[in-house]
């Protein structure tokens, strides 16, 4: 909450006047100023001439022409002109209108300097928020900075922790992409020799004919059976004898069995 409060100022006693009042967007502002004048010896006779001393041309010529010339340009300009960047410019603007005014009188204006610019503190409540929003802008700027730099060292050191299992991890997807390989260049051999046995089988029947091809597959398949389990090779209880090309060996070693009927043609079963 704002509290109104006040100060008297007194008027110092080498002041020409007092403050200059002007009125800049509908605001009533106190301005002083400092005005640097010389009187020139050639111009002197024509002071004395014209308003009789240098008193009396303070008064009667400097002082209210300052005070016409602050109020005329200072109604153009904005209030906070007069305390932000462009104050150098409406000093500059003083200067310039009042040198002419001087000059009328004998007098060499060498410098206007605003001095205490008394703005209304209403409208520093305003300015007084934008800085401080500004400032609290940058503030959570740099903060979020300051974490987002704490998220990524976090992150590497996380990272440089979980080395080992990293690695580990990248040595298991290596070897599976190996075995990956390996499978399926075992797979392409095993093709390959499935495809070879067919063509050797395919020749096969071609010169014994398919039932003869068909015996020797089962007799293998017996005979590799007998090998494992040796206890179903039975003595012989009967001779088999023949003139024919069948099997009646394989008959004769491993005894009447079921097995052995199932490959042997009807003939031979008898």
């Amino acid at each position: 909450m704002q509290k109104e409060r006040s100060e008297n100022v007194p008027v110092p006693e080498t002041a020409a006047d007092s403050a200059i009042f002007t009125r800049m967007e509908g605001w009533l502002v106190p301005q002083e100023l400092r005005v640097q004048v010389q009187v020139e010896p050639n111009d002197a006779p024509f002071l004395v001439a014209s308003v009789g001393s240098v008193e009396a041309a303070e008064n009667k010529v400097v002082t209210p022409s300052i005070r016409s010339v602050v109020r005329n340009i200072c109604a153009a300009q904005k209030v906070l002109s007069l305390i932000d960047e462009n104050r150098a410019t409406v000093e500059n603007e003083i200067e310039i209108a009042v040198i002419p005014e001087g000059e009328k009188a004998g007098l060499t204006i060498k410098d206007v300097r605003l001095v205490d610019s008394v703005v209304p503190p209403e409208l520093l409540v305003a300015r007084l928020r934008e800085q401080l929003a500004e400032q609290l802008k940058e503030t959570f700027k740099r903060e979020k900075d300051a974490q987002d730099q704490r998220i990524s060292t976090e992150k590497a050191r996380a990272t440089a922790n979980q080395q080992p299992e990293l690695v580990a991890a990248e040595i298991c997807v290596e070897i599976a992409r190996k075995d990956k390989l390996a499978s399926q260049l075992k797979g392409e051999g095993e093709k390959l020799k499935l495809m070879e046995i067919a063509e050797g089988q395919k020749a096969q029947v071609a010169v014994l004919g398919d039932e003869k091809v068909m015996q020797l597959a089962a007799l293998e398949k017996i005979l590799q059976a007998a090998v494992e389990n040796p206890d179903i090779v039975k003595v012989p209880r009967v001779l088999v004898s023949g003139t024919g090309a069948g099997l009646e060996g394989a008959a004769a070693i491993l005894g009447d069995s079921n097995l052995v009927r199932g490959i042997l043609p009807v003939e031979e079963k008898k």
